[in-house]
């Protein structure tokens, strides 16, 4: 089975999350909202500070200008943040997405099915890019050019008249070099990228 980038392969039951979610919006909302009012109380102090300055004490002051309740508030707001931040992500976690245009070897859950953090759920294959590993006598390396940080490997024609129509053909380039095989045969063994720019499949 092809499954496309982005597209929906398994989904818990996002109705726990959903509620934690709204729980944890109404948690921040009161606690921007009392942030905010702490805010406005400790403007009004500053200024009732500054009338009465000179009849306080020095180490009163930040009790005068409401510095505890204000970095109560703020530490309360942060807090709520986080938390509401965690559900959304715990609710977008919900929903296992494919990261990319891949094939899937293997599903191990159904509708229905109970599963534990980190169980083992399936498993993907990317198709967006396949690899021909080739043989080729080992006196021809001087000639190719292999893929180097962006930089493309020597462009390689794949035909297969076993499988193919006549005229069909892919277009490759070469990777790197993996490796000889026996020193008598002298064959060098190299990896081809075939890259399918989102097709579904090349029946390779």
């Amino acid at each position: 089975e092809i499954v496309k980038e982005g597209e929906l392969l398994l989904q818990i039951d996002p109705a726990d999350f959903q509620n934690m979610l709204e729980m944890q919006k109404a948690d921040l909302l009161q606690a921007e909202s009392d942030y905010k009012l702490e805010q406005g109380r400790k403007k009004v102090a500053e200024q009732d500070y500054q009338l009465l300055q000179d009849s306080l004490q020095l180490e009163d002051a930040d009790l005068v200008l409401r510095e505890p309740q204000l970095k109560s508030a703020e530490a309360n707001y942060k807090a709520a943040r986080a938390s509401y931040e965690q559900a959304k992500l715990n609710l977008k976690r919900s929903s296992i997405r494919a990261p990319f245009h891949a094939q899937v070897l293997s599903r191990n859950v159904n509708v229905g099915s109970q599963v534990a953090p980190g169980a083992n759920l399936g498993s993907l294959v990317g198709v967006n890019e396949y690899w021909v590993i080739v043989n080729l006598p080992l006196k021809k390396i001087p000639w190719l050019r292999f893929q180097e940080n962006e930089a493309e490997g020597s462009r390689v024609i794949i035909r297969d008249k076993k499988a193919w129509k006549e005229g069909q053909e892919r277009i490759g380039h070469l990777k790197k070099f993996i490796g000889s095989l026996e020193e008598r045969s002298r064959m060098a063994r190299l990896i081809v990228s075939v890259v399918t720019l989102g097709t579904m499949g090349l029946g390779l």
